[in-house]
């Protein structure tokens, strides 16, 4: 683990026990870290502690920062440490850029983080974008991916859904990522 990583890793472990005339100095701290998915880490564990406008504001900074990465891996490990405190219109954002490359296992990796915060409407979108993606394997990474978030209605529905998939290996692919998940 680098020094960077450490140095991460310990903030957000302290980050809770600032007291009030320290934090501005731990802020100050998190933004010369020189790691950008360090920096984006310890400022989302800063994050809850600073004030709204403070912290809406940084974490629009860092949003901005990440989407411009032109490497898709690293886009992906800045959006999925900034998922947990997306406000609803960056997430919404984010699952454009996900819904726009879908196939890509990255996409897949930051769906799942996204999935936690999504209103239904959004992920009913998800499931159509999801089961109607013609490469075998990637339909059921991807209801991996929100199964666990998915609500009761519409399990049912990617249930009924998966009968018109032409493979049987994407449709047993979907439903054994779905049945660990399904309401009883």
């Amino acid at each position: 683990m680098s020094s960077k990583m450490k140095f991460a890793a310990l903030f957000a472990q302290m980050a809770p026990q600032l007291p009030e005339d320290l934090k501005p100095e731990a802020l100050t701290a998190v933004q010369v870290i020189r790691g950008d998915l360090e920096r984006t880490k310890a400022l989302v564990a800063l994050a809850p502690y600073l004030s709204d406008q403070l912290t809406n504001e940084l974490i629009r900074r860092e949003f901005a920062s990440a989407i411009a990465i032109t490497n898709a891996s690293e886009r992906t490990d800045r959006l999925i440490a900034l998922a947990p405190v997306l406000p609803d219109d960056l997430t919404a954002d984010a699952m454009t850029i996900v819904r726009a490359n879908l196939g890509s296992p990255f996409s897949v990796r930051m769906l799942g983080q996204l999935a936690r915060t999504l209103p239904e409407s959004l992920m009913r979108e998800v499931v159509r974008d999801a089961l109607g993606m013609t490469v075998v394997g990637r339909s059921a990474e991807a209801i991996s991916a929100v199964a666990p978030h998915l609500p009761d209605t519409l399990q049912a529905e990617v249930m009924a859904d998966t009968s018109a998939f032409a493979s049987e290996a994407s449709r047993a692919g979907v439903l054994c990522a779905l049945v660990p998940w399904l309401a009883e």
